[in-house]
């Protein structure tokens, strides 16, 4: 097989890889099941939704919507609500669930700003609060320039606002796919994949150092299982997306690799 025909892989398609990322971080199981009961106490619940989903004899990992992780089964890694009526402003007190990698309110009654507090969540990869979220070309731009050292030139920022601007369909898009998605299954299949040893195409991994969402641990990770197949660059002074930061090194890479 020629060497062109390789695939390449760059940082940005491992954000899936969130799950994966290792460590210790703030917080308990009772510093979990305290933002869950916050976040419902500050929300009116007229169904009775999170009354009768929310047991207090039952563990706050088989309540209705919330997932806990594998690893650390009393820590909750996804609250998954869509379409549920629940009226009132998000909970500050969420950034508390430090191993939260999914949270899903589309379609509920949540309103007012989201808190910056949120901003903490490291391992939060998939929020979606609803159309607002999905429509806002300005959060879209934030979340790429927040996992880099560098702020992006407007004519490269409008490469990722345009699509929102330009119509509603991408958000619309987005907001539905979320609804029908199985975040859990989804993980959990990524993890299975990458965790598999089974990959046989050479792959190029462009990593950039400065990564501000995934340590180079993770990628040093997957190059350890299958050391045969995967290259792994680490590209200094790039962040989420290498090509754009250091389009230069990339390409250095890319002609080295091919």
């Amino acid at each position: 097989m020629a060497r062109s025909h390789w695939p390449v892989v760059l940082a940005a398609v491992f954000t899936t890889l969130a799950s994966l990322q290792q460590g210790a971080v703030a917080g308990t199981a009772s510093s979990d099941l305290a933002a869950l009961l916050t976040f419902k106490a500050q929300l009116s619940d007229p169904l009775g939704i999170l009354r009768e989903g929310w047991p207090a004899n039952v563990s706050f990992c088989r309540w209705a919507g919330v997932s806990c992780g594998r690893r650390h089964r009393q820590r909750v890694t996804a609250l998954v609500l869509p379409d549920v009526q629940l009226v009132g402003p998000l909970s500050p007190h969420l950034s508390n669930l430090s191993f939260l990698t999914v949270l899903n309110l589309t379609g509920a009654g949540i309103y007012g700003t989201i808190p910056a507090e949120l901003g903490q969540l490291r391992r939060l990869r998939w929020p979606l609060f609803g159309e607002f979220t999905c429509q806002n070309a300005v959060l879209a731009e934030r979340f790429i320039e927040a996992g880099s050292a560098y702020m992006l030139k407007l004519e490269k920022a409008d490469v990722y606002r345009l699509p929102y601007l330009s119509s509603g369909a991408p958000g619309f898009a987005l907001l539905e796919a979320a609804r029908k998605i199985d975040f859990q299954d989804v993980l959990s299949r990524i993890s299975a994949g990458f965790s598999s040893n089974s990959w046989e195409k050479p792959i190029l991994l462009a990593w950039g150092i400065s990564y501000k969402y995934l340590p180079l641990s993770i990628a040093e990770e997957f190059k350890k299982a299958n050391p045969s197949v995967v290259k792994l660059e680490a590209i200094e002074g790039a962040g989420h997306m290498p090509q754009e930061d250091w389009p230069e090194k990339v390409v250095k890479a890319l002609i080295y690799f091919l």
